[in-house]
């Protein structure tokens, strides 16, 4: 009888070391995965582009050209908006805009307004599930939407 108790202390003793190998092994390891799930993720995103000319190509400018992107009831004005540089004229930037890991509500209307052209309404859709997207540096998206508008009196194709 000693023996088979001592055959059962043995197998026990070496489910016991597995068990708690097992359970050292998540305090050992760092991850860098939002924690609590995907609800609790405060991620961020910039996003920047170029405002064109629809029908030449051509980059805008001007001391009239505005662009607006509306989050919710926030209406927020680029961090960068290059109105008049030549080689970089019609240039926007915008940070710090909340993102989800969803598509479910990380979509922001942007408008675009200068004179001489129609306005422009559109939706920027910044989304960390987007296909393709692996651009993260430092937590935060970087994403690039430019922008086409037409000049009054054309018609889009």
């Amino acid at each position: 009888m000693l023996r088979k108790w001592k055959r059962t202390l043995g197998y026990g003793a070496a489910l016991a070391v597995v068990f708690g190998l097992a359970a050292c092994e998540g305090d050992t390891t760092t991850t860098t995965s939002p924690s609590g799930g995907n609800n609790a993720f405060d991620g961020r995103a910039s996003v920047q582009g170029t405002i064109f000319d629809a029908t030449t190509g051509a980059r805008i400018g001007g001391s009239d050209l505005e662009v607006t992107l509306i989050q919710g009831t926030n209406h927020r004005d680029p961090d960068v908006l290059v109105r008049s540089k030549a080689s970089v004229v019609g240039e926007y930037g915008f940070s710090d805009i909340p993102i989800t890991l969803d598509s479910s509500n990380a979509d922001y209307k942007i408008i675009v307004t200068n004179s001489g052209y129609q306005r422009f309404e559109g939706y920027l859709g910044i989304s960390a599930d987007d296909p393709g997207v692996n651009n993260t540096l430092d937590r935060t998206y970087n994403f690039i939407r430019d922008v086409y508008i037409f000049p009054v009196g054309a018609t889009a194709p």
